[in-house]
């Protein structure tokens, strides 16, 4: 029975979102003939951030909210997310066309749609218009790149998994070869496709963030420099990573490497995941920075790429110098964090609360009712700790800093 519950919650999951998606069918010009869907979470402030995700092929907008969790962040931290989607009609696969010539260049097809889409949000709802991001998955990847290259001076970063750089191919026969190999260019050569796009755009140009396999068949990895060469380019800066973290927070298997501009500022940041293929690497469960859902383009390699693409991007609270991820929406508050004694609780009605090392073990508990509470943390050694709470509707946690 309990095989037979799952694997309904399983196939019912991506109806339950495609639910919570609202399509908008007169979103404006549509030259590439995309269908658009918008996510905007309840309550959500005046002034929010848009991040528009691009699915990959033979998967749909509700789908990909699925696997990547977009939807979940969006409540946690307000935000909208934009979703295009592929018709079969367009590709019999449903893959953007990140390889046709009328698809890929300013003012055209896809890349025209999809702009369209984001005109529609701003404006009919408050946005925050130094905020907004694009990020996609395989042909969604590569259309990401179309977009950053295309409209750049939209965007202020970008976060592309498992795709490809701009102009890798022009062409089905080219892409299946940039798919496979890989396309060998200078990071001016890279740079320069992107200018011809923008001759009189001055800057800043959007922040790039790379997620790959190093196990991707279906997109080599060795497309994931060449989109580094050609952003590191249009920021003026190189190619040789200024940062390498191995293994990244403890994850064996993933490698972070971090480019600077000459102001020390990450404009490029590349995640490397060995063994995994070509699929988006989430990290299921409900701790702070993690996400996503297993699916049949998604694996947990415990490394959530969307989140890591908030972080890249600045979207979480900053305090002290170190990530504090408060979600804007979350059912309780806790500060001031970091703390140092007395940690104060806003609990919301009959919660439970734990207070955890990073061993799992917890080392507080206490439980309230619609109240602030203070709690005593003398004692605790400096460093990293959960707060997690529990009501009747759902589980939430949050990391706190002692000092």
């Amino acid at each position: 029975m309990k095989q037979v519950l799952f694997s309904f919650v399983l196939a019912a999951a991506p109806f339950f979102l495609f639910s919570q998606l609202q399509l908008i069918q007169d979103f404006g010009p549509n030259p590439g003939n995309l269908d658009m869907y918008l996510y905007a979470p309840p309550g959500i402030s005046d002034g929010a951030p848009v991040i528009m995700a691009l699915h990959g092929c033979t998967q749909t907008a509700a789908q990909y909210a699925q696997e990547t969790g977009w939807n979940t962040l969006a409540d946690d931290y307000g935000f909208y997310v934009i979703y295009p989607e592929q018709k079969a009609v367009n590709n019999n696969t449903r893959c953007f066309n990140w390889f046709e010539a009328g698809d890929i260049n300013r003012g055209q097809g896809e890349a025209r749609s999809i702009k369209a889409m984001l005109d529609y949000v701003a404006g009919n709802y408050i946005v925050d218009e130094d905020k907004i991001f694009v990020t996609g998955f395989s042909a969604g990847g590569g259309m990401t790149s179309v977009m950053l290259a295309s409209y750049p001076e939209l965007f202020a970063g970008g976060a592309i998994l498992a795709g490809l750089p701009y102009k890798a191919a022009i062409g089905l026969l080219p892409a299946l070869t940039a798919m496979n190999v890989g396309v060998n260019k200078t990071p001016e050569q890279w740079g320069e496709l992107v200018r011809a796009q923008n001759p009189s755009f001055t800057g800043p140009w959007p922040r790039v963030v790379v997620f790959h396999g190093a196990a991707d068949f279906t997109v080599n990895v060795a497309n994931a420099p060449e989109i580094i060469e050609q952003w590191t380019n249009l920021h003026g800066t190189d190619d040789h990573a200024d940062v390498v973290e191995y293994p990244f927070d403890g994850n064996a298997l993933v490698t972070r490497s971090t480019y600077q501009n000459t102001e020390g500022q990450a404009v490029a940041m590349a995640y490397i995941v060995a063994g995994m293929g070509h699929v988006v690497a989430v990290d299921p469960g409900t701790a702070t920075g993690q996400g996503g859902a297993i699916g049949a383009y998604a694996l947990d390699v415990n490394l959530y790429s969307s989140y890591r693409a908030l972080e890249f991007w600045g979207l979480l609270e900053m305090v002290s110098g170190k990530a504090v991820e408060a979600p804007r929406n979350a059912p309780f508050k806790i500060y001031p964090n970091p703390a140092r004694e007395w940690l104060n609780i806003e609990l919301p009605g009959n919660a439970q609360l734990k207070l955890i090392n990073t061993r799992g073990q917890a080392l507080r508990a206490l439980a309230g009712r619609n109240e602030l509470l203070r709690l005593d943390i003398r004692g605790l050694a400096p460093g990293l700790y959960l707060v997690s709470v529990a009501t009747p509707e759902r589980t939430a946690t949050q990391k706190l800093f002692i000092y």
